[in-house]
């Protein structure tokens, strides 16, 4: 190396080299369990996906029906847009909010239980059918009573299924007693408005 060529060249420690990373520290990282598929966390999640396929199918029903039916429906769909939002941001580990989606869980089991119950009283009562769809094609009577009944279906998958989700929850993670104590009263209230 020649003169010239020394000059332009500088000399570097090897702390000065390497200071960067012996003053790095990694960002702590929860470790990720995988959940399996047949959590009862899916089963809700495929279960809202019925509801909301079956309520865009069946929109022009869903229209004609009683308020009381549809703000049901709407709201657990909404409910469950939320929470198939939320599990794609927590890369489907409901770990993340365990708190956020048993109250999730709770809400969903409620509306769940009381949309299938008054579905199944509304369809049972002739008259009040044929009044609320009277705008309908006559026709087709038969098969909207079909897609109507399968609300009745989804609304008792959503209620097994979030109760299984809230059992497991309870059984493998420590749950407030406060939480579980509104779970309880919660069911309590759905019920009185069954009867």
């Amino acid at each position: 190396m020649g003169d010239e060529e020394k000059k332009r060249v500088r000399e570097v420690s090897f702390s000065e080299l390497a200071g960067d990373l012996i003053s790095y520290k990694p960002k702590v990282v929860r470790s990720k369990e995988k959940i399996l598929d047949d959590d009862p966390y899916f089963r809700v999640i495929d279960a809202g996906h019925d509801l909301i396929m079956q309520k865009k199918k069946g929109k022009a029903i869903v229209d004609q029906l009683p308020k009381s039916l549809q703000s049901m429906i709407l709201e657990l769909e909404a409910i469950m847009k939320e929470i198939t939002l939320s599990a794609m941001e927590d890369d489907f580990d409901y770990r993340t909010q365990m708190d956020r989606y048993y109250f999730h869980m709770m809400r969903i089991n409620s509306l769940g239980l009381l949309m299938s119950f008054k579905m199944n009283r509304f369809l049972k009562d002739r008259t009040a059918v044929e009044k609320y769809l009277s705008g309908l094609d006559k026709n087709r009577f038969p098969e909207f009573l079909r897609e109507l009944r399968q609300f009745v279906g989804i609304g008792e998958e959503l209620s097994n299924a979030t109760v299984l989700f809230m059992d497991h929850l309870e059984r493998d993670y420590t749950m407030a007693p406060e939480v579980v104590q509104k779970r309880a009263e919660e069911l309590a209230r759905t019920r009185e408005l069954m009867i």
